[in-house]
């Protein structure tokens, strides 16, 4: 025998929703659910405006190593080069307004530092099927 396998759901962070590459037209008439946890929906377009919404400590670490440190609560602390900014900026969800066919939850975290709670607003703006449920003080994590 051969078996099916069926996606009734699929969970996702920013990274994998920010490819294009077909992805929207995957996800249409083939996946019923789709939950985005926490994503982005567009980017800063450039490294200073990126640098902008952090601290003065940062940008000036990052301005004289070319990183900056950025400490995740329970996970540690992270070194950010200037080659993560540069990959990060290039990442935009905001093609998921193509998704039609998929009923779509957002949930973010109103204490979200990392990724603004603006980010869910957006989504739910852009899709036709979304449901946004925030989290009062919750983190990025």
């Amino acid at each position: 025998l051969k078996y099916a396998r069926r996606q009734d759901c699929v969970s996702s962070s920013t990274k994998a929703m920010a490819t294009k590459d077909g992805k929207t037209e995957k996800i249409n008439g083939n996946i019923p659910c789709f939950v985005n946890l926490a994503g982005v929906y567009s980017q800063p377009t450039s490294i200073d405006e990126y640098m902008s919404s952090k601290t003065q400590l940062e940008r000036q670490e990052f301005e004289k190593n070319g990183y900056y440190h950025f400490s995740v609560l329970e996970r540690g602390e992270f070194k950010v080069s200037r080659h993560d900014v540069e990959e990060r900026i290039q990442r935009d969800s905001s093609h998921v307004k193509e998704i039609w066919s998929s009923w779509v939850l957002t949930i973010h975290g109103t204490g979200d530092k990392q990724v603004g709670v603006e980010n869910a607003y957006k989504f739910k703006d852009a899709l036709q099927n979304n449901e946004l449920v925030l989290i009062d003080n919750a983190d990025h994590n």
